[in-house]
């Protein structure tokens, strides 16, 4: 699940460039950071109305965790569980009919969220995303999949994410949801195609180096 309200404020991206100098982002490792996030992911959770149970825990073992932080303060982050070519992803769970559990190069967001503070910072969201893709492409992961409630889906389309519908509108977490998908490959097309219109795309662009250069769509294609 993803925080709606990060949309509504990043997507005017102002002053790109520069928040990049006063924001990182991390891969988690270290078990008491991982347990870190996940409280804040719960905590958020529970904010937003939403019913996880134990999702944000029981993939653990296979998750990868991106903690953004603002002046060293833990401000918020992403989950992402790794497909394995044998267990499910998680959102087989609401959709068991579409299987992915034989492939190992696919990756399933779990949640994105940012603390209610730290969502004015406009740039830490697309931090966050771009060290997802960097990692998605480094590890070889072709497809990202994610829930999108259709409010949420209409905000990630609009800030270019080529997401495809792929599962129905169902109940997620106790809100309805689609389930989408995108290529890392087409994540790229699209972010060059808008930063060739627009000085802050071309931020995010360049902050993402190598896994956006045409080599990369070339060889993708």
């Amino acid at each position: 699940m993803v925080d709606w309200n990060i949309f509504v404020r990043e997507t005017v991206m102002k002053r790109q460039s520069r928040t990049y100098a006063q924001t990182s982002v991390a891969t988690l490792s270290a078990p008491q950071d991982v347990d870190e996030i996940v409280r804040l992911f719960e905590r958020l959770a529970a904010e937003e109305g939403w019913e996880p149970g134990d999702n944000l825990r029981i993939d653990r073992h296979r998750s990868v965790y991106f903690a953004g932080r603002s002046d060293h303060e833990l401000a918020g982050g992403l989950q992402m569980v790794l497909g394995d070519g044998s267990n499910a992803l998680p959102s087989q769970r609401v959709w068991p009919e579409i299987d992915l559990s034989g492939r190992s190069d696919v990756a399933h967001v779990v949640i994105l969220a940012l603390r209610p503070e730290y969502r004015a910072r406009h740039g830490l969201f697309w931090n966050i995303c771009v060290e997802m893709w960097k990692y998605c492409v480094a590890r070889g992961v072709s497809e990202i999949w994610i829930e999108a409630t259709p409010k949420t889906l209409r905000l990630y389309r609009r800030i270019g994410w080529p997401l495809e519908i792929v599962g129905d509108l169902r109940m997620h977490w106790d809100e309805p949801c689609f389930l989408c998908r995108m290529g890392t490959d087409e994540v790229a097309a699209a972010l060059t195609s808008k930063a060739e219109r627009s000085a802050a795309y071309k931020a995010v662009v360049d902050q993402a180096g190598p896994i956006l250069d045409e080599p990369l769509l070339t060889k993708a294609a």
